[in-house]
Order: C-alpha cells, then structure tokens, then sequence
C-alpha cells in the first residue's frame, strides 16, 4: 500500500467571530458528512481525550503521545463548513490529481479553507492517501511515519501529531474521497458550545 501524509498549521489574523456547528452527530445532509468523515471526527476525539490509553489499546506504538508532552486534550465540534472544505481538497487530489495541501492548481491551502469558513482564528490541515480505511488514516499521523515500528518521537517530526493534538483546536472538519483523506482543524470562538453528539459504528481489533 502506498502511503503519504503531511501537516502544517498557520494563524489567521483575528476576524468577525460567529459559531457554526452542524448536527453531524449521524445523519447526512445534503451527502455531508458521509461515513469515513463521521467517523474520522470520533476517533480523532477518542485519541485527544485519552491518548495515552489508545496508543496502549489499539495501537502497537510505543513511546510516543507520553503525557508530558501530549496530555490529554478537550474534544473537537463538527464545523459543517469544514467538511465541505475538507471535502473538496480530497476530491480535487484525487481526480486533478495531486498530493499536496494547497489546491492542486496551486491555489493557498489556507485561502481555501476560508473561503469556507472565513471566521477561522487558527487553521491546520492534515491529510493523506493509501488506504480505505480510517482507523489506519488517523494512526498514521499519529505515528508520522509509514513504519510503525519508528514512529516519530514527541516534538521531533511529528507535526501531524501536533494539529491533532493541538489544544487551542476547537472545531473539525474531515474529507474523505478515493482513499484520499484530509482533516481540517480551526479555533473560532468560546461561545456557549451544545454537547458533542457523535455516534458511528466501526469494526476494531484492539493490539
């Protein structure tokens, strides 16, 4: 299986804030969120709120997410906007084709995803290709390495990591496409949130 990954964050100067969420908990709308977006968010939200424990639980790596430089961390809200963000890089990579963050005409990653959702104050972007199958998407950046025998170690290359991990993150958007993947992550606003309700059925065999 080919494989390939890559991270990067960057800072929005301060715009209009507003709160946007989406009642992705388990129903489509309009075909947004589809399955592997849904569930990408849950897994995602599993692995901040007890990293340490799924690492142990349901992956073979080891030395990597130690609490001292990834405690955990508060879990991400659905951001309807950023799935559609998130959604179209994945589409685009893989029919243009490319591989790479900013659109593959050239276009800026970050302009993209504000072109979505402008009132982002902080935007990162993982993303990645190879696989069906999104247990393995999300632990391929955490491990940041296509071995994972030789995961990178906290603080060294390990940046997919970090977005994922990124406490200042409050919000989330996935793409899925033809075993093309992107994850979008912002910070908006500390309004009053509604409780996080995301429900999806997924086959896992812990390690």
């Amino acid at each position: 299986m080919e494989s390939g990954y890559t991270g990067t964050v960057t800072l929005n100067s301060p715009l209009t804030l507003s709160s946007t969420y989406s009642s992705a908990g388990g129903v489509p709308v309009s075909g947004y969120p589809n399955w592997q977006e849904r569930v990408t968010q849950v897994v995602t939200n599993a692995v901040r709120q007890a990293p340490q424990e799924y690492i142990a639980n349901y992956t073979t790596f080891k030395n990597i997410l130690l609490p001292a430089s990834y405690p955990a961390v508060g879990p991400l809200y659905w951001n309807e906007s950023l799935n559609q963000a998130a959604r179209a890089h994945a589409v685009d990579m893989a029919t243009t084709p490319c591989f790479q963050h900013d659109s593959c005409d050239g276009a800026s990653w970050v302009a993209r995803i504000l072109s979505y959702y402008p009132d982002a104050l902080i935007v990162g972007e993982n993303i990645a290709w190879g696989t069906s199958y999104l247990k393995s998407v999300v632990d391929l950046w955490l491990c940041d390495s296509t071995n994972p025998a030789s995961c990178a170690a906290d603080g060294v290359g390990d940046g997919h990591r970090q977005n994922l991990m990124n406490a200042f993150a409050e919000e989330i958007g996935t793409g899925y496409y033809s075993s093309h993947w992107v994850q979008n992550l912002t910070r908006n606003t500390q309004a009053s949130q509604p409780p996080i309700v995301s429900g999806t059925h997924m086959i896992i065999t812990p390690n």
